[in-house]
C-alpha cells in the first residue's frame, strides 16, 4: 500500500515538474518570438520611438571586429572616422588575433583625439 501511495506521488510531481517546464518553454518561446518580431519592426522603420538615436546618452560603443575584417586597417580607421563623425565619443574594439596591436600606432596618427587603451583578458 505504502508502495503505491509513493509511486503515485512520485507520478504526481514528474507530471507537475514536467507541466512547469512546459508552461515556462512557451513563456520563453513566445518571449523570443516577440523580440524578434520586434527586431524586424526596428529594422524596418515602423517603430517610431527607435527612428532617433540619442548620442548624448551613449557612453561607450563596442565594436566586435572580425579577423579578416581587422586587417585592413584602413576600413578600421574608416569605422572610427565615421563614428567620431556621428559623435560617439567612447569606442571600444574587440578582436581576436592581435592584428589591430601591430598597426595602433598608424591607427593613432589617423585620429587626432584617440587614445589606446589595452585590457587584459
Amino acid at each position: 500500500m505504502m508502495f503505491r501511495l509513493g509511486q503515485v506521488g512520485n507520478c504526481g510531481l514528474q507530471l507537475l515538474w514536467h507541466l512547469l517546464h512546459s508552461i515556462l518553454s512557451i513563456w520563453y518561446f513566445i518571449k523570443a518570438m516577440s523580440n524578434l518580431f520586434k527586431s524586424y519592426l526596428i529594422s524596418g522603420g515602423v517603430l517610431k520611438r527607435y527612428k532617433s538615436l540619442h548620442l548624448g546618452k551613449l557612453k561607450h560603443l563596442a565594436v566586435v571586429i572580425e579577423s579578416e575584417d581587422a586587417h585592413q586597417i584602413s576600413k578600421v580607421v574608416e569605422l572610427l572616422q565615421w563614428l567620431d563623425t556621428i559623435g560617439v565619443k567612447n569606442v571600444c574594439l574587440y578582436y581576436m588575433d592581435g592584428v589591430l596591436n601591430k598597426s595602433k600606432d598608424a591607427i593613432l596618427q589617423k585620429l587626432k583625439n584617440a587614445k589606446f587603451f589595452e585590457f587584459p583578458c
